[in-house]
């Protein structure tokens, strides 16, 4: 996910070779997500895709992969968003029926930390 008060999001698009899933831009009614108007506009520009991690794949390989592979070329471009005041962040949707752990290594940590990249997790446990 990325937001920034001005940033084009083609222009995001454009730098991190990416297709969005959802673009929002500022000033654009707000919508649900089945499009239905809600009230208010959008305050910043908004841009976001889905990368699919598969069912058993470790998080910490597939993290590395990402920033390693596809997006170490845009490193300077995300610092430069959050600098002059964007968000960028790789979120996590983790679904687990048990224990489980993974360790992120401490380059694809300094990798993030220097391109301003957030992580979120969020993990979700079966309902009972």
């Amino acid at each position: 996910h990325i937001s920034h008060p001005t940033e084009d999001p083609n222009a995001i698009t454009k730098k991190l070779r990416l297709q969005p899933t959802s673009v929002k831009h500022h000033g654009e009614q707000r919508r649900t997500p089945s499009g239905k108007p809600l009230k208010g506009t959008y305050e910043r520009n908004y841009w976001r895709t889905k990368l699919k991690i598969r069912s058993g794949d470790d998080v910490a390989d597939f993290l590395e992969e990402l920033v390693v592979s596809r997006m170490a070329d845009s490193a300077r471009h995300m610092r430069e968003l959050v600098d002059s005041g964007g968000d960028v962040e790789i979120f996590f949707g983790l679904f687990a029926n048990g224990c489980c752990d993974f360790l992120i290594s401490v380059d694809t940590l300094r990798f993030l930390s220097i391109a301003g990249i957030s992580i979120r997790f969020d993990y979700y446990c079966p309902e009972e």
